[in-house]
């Protein structure tokens, strides 16, 4: 069986997850849990020699599992559940709109690989700019920095104020990202632990210092300035 992306994960077992209770006609999880209640002592085709299958099977079901919530439990009992949805579905909801949830269910499966081979490309962008920081990167260009805490810095023009972002080490050895005016950076003598921040390096592709750097760079539209060493 083919392996799902972690976003993924949500999707797997009965497939019904996706399936919002407006489409499939039960607004509320009450209607949900009264339905599969009413449905399951009748619902014996399959099982005639067992006819308390369904409703003993609808008994194991949570209330979240019930309104198109992940299966949770041992495989075997997980099957079990996900064939209870499935011949409730069949049995209460209209072909028409299970059709659509398996298209939408499809869709959602497929941009779920999508974003995880986003990622994944993204976290290798990172190490790569970790491990050997470009000379330049979307109009910043890499400052020369004559101090011990410097790690790696870059310069531009930003909106009009010259600007240095850097990662460095605090005092206690943790890595910290700022951006400081290239003024502040030349009166602390190239030292940002002890200079006033312009900005924050903020980013949505973790919490590591060289991505909330490579995620500021990328952000700003700059006007390049000469490389510099100070």
């Amino acid at each position: 069986m083919t392996e799902l992306p972690p976003s993924a994960h949500d999707h797997d077992c009965c497939e019904y997850s996706c399936a919002g209770v407006a489409r499939t006609g039960f607004g509320h999880h009450e209607e949900v849990r009264t339905s599969m209640e009413s449905w399951a002592p009748d619902a014996d085709e399959e099982y005639d020699s067992d006819p308390g299958y369904w409703r003993s099977s609808v008994l194991l079901m949570s209330l979240q599992e019930m309104n198109f919530g992940q299966l949770v439990s041992e495989p075997e009992e997980r099957d079990k559940k996900a064939k209870t949805v499935l011949a409730w579905a069949a049995g209460c909801i209209d072909t028409d709109v299970l059709q659509e949830i398996e298209r939408s269910q499809a869709k959602d499966i497929k941009q779920a690989w999508r974003d995880a081979a986003e990622a994944e490309l993204t976290r290798r962008e990172i190490e790569q700019f970790a491990e050997d920081p470009p000379d330049e990167l979307d109009g910043w260009t890499k400052l020369d920095a004559d101090h011990d805490a410097v790690t790696v810095a870059y310069v531009a023009d930003n909106h009009g104020t010259p600007s240095a972002a850097t990662v460095f080490e605090s005092a206690n050895g943790e890595l910290k990202t700022l951006e400081l005016t290239l003024e502040a950076w030349k009166e602390n003598d190239s030292d940002p632990r002890d200079a006033r921040p312009n900005r924050y390096c903020v980013t949505t592709d973790g919490d590591r210092a060289y991505a909330r750097l490579r995620s500021h760079l990328l952000t700003f539209e700059v006007e390049p300035m000469e490389r510099l060493e100070l």
